[in-house]
């Protein structure tokens, strides 16, 4: 793992050749530049006693709680069900934008009103709480074994293999490795 190449060559001051090699990898993947701050935050918190990937785990936890609280506080929204709105969001894999969920969450805003307060609202919460769910799906598993491989897959080699799949216009479904 990259991480633990940049620990171990941190001390002897060989580390720039490894932090670009990161730097490079988060750039070569399109599902990790918008935790691009968030990973190199890590790397450089991350301390060389201890597993690598409970410190992950912990920085993550620690990170999304912080993030979830900001959001909460930005948007005066009410904490518990925000909570609850979340981790639901997370179990069923994405955020739902219709329904009555959301509106469960905001605070109490009239829906008549000329400027339409409650639409730009649901829309200013909703975007704020896609981005945070984009930000740490798949990376919020309290399963270290599921973070450890994603942080493996994502950070250990430079260059992903990425697979492209879709239906063709006539109907016909394909597959192809990209490299």
């Amino acid at each position: 793992m990259l991480v633990e190449q940049y620990l171990q060559a941190r001390g002897s001051g060989e580390d720039k050749e490894i932090r670009a090699t990161i730097t490079r990898a988060i750039n070569a993947s399109p599902s990790l530049r918008n935790k691009r701050d968030l990973i190199e935050q890590f790397v450089d918190s991350v301390s060389p006693q201890g597993k690598v990937d409970a410190q992950w785990l912990a920085f993550v936890k620690a990170r999304q709680a912080a993030e979830l609280d900001q959001i909460i506080a930005d948007e005066g929204l009410k904490p518990e069900e925000t909570r609850a709105f979340v981790d639901n969001a997370f179990r069923d894999g994405a955020i739902p934008t219709t329904g009555t969920a959301i509106t469960r969450i905001m605070p109490p805003v009239s829906r008549f009103s000329s400027d339409n307060h409650h639409g730009v609202k649901k829309q200013s919460v909703l975007d704020k709480l896609v981005a945070f769910f984009d930000r740490y799906f798949g990376w919020r598993d309290d399963n270290p074994a599921v973070t450890s491989t994603l942080w493996a897959a994502n950070l250990a080699n430079p260059h992903p293999v990425q697979r492209a799949e879709g239906f063709a216009a006539d109907g016909a479904y394909s597959s192809a490795t990209l490299t």
